[in-house]
């Protein structure tokens, strides 16, 4: 795993994309939003959606 350095910028890092869709479980979004804000990594874009 790659330590980065403070000299290092958000564009040395990927970007994690994470999907997250829920069907009739609506009750579980906040909890799986919240999991997601709290990493440590900080390159990351979180798309969300209902199925229908």
């Amino acid at each position: 795993m790659k330590t980065v350095s403070k000299s290092e910028t958000i564009v040395d890092k990927p970007l994690v994309s994470g999907i997250v869709i829920f069907l009739n479980e609506e009750r579980f979004i906040e909890e799986a939003i919240a999991s997601v804000f709290a990493q440590t990594y900080n390159n990351w874009e979180l798309l969300q959606g209902k199925r229908i």
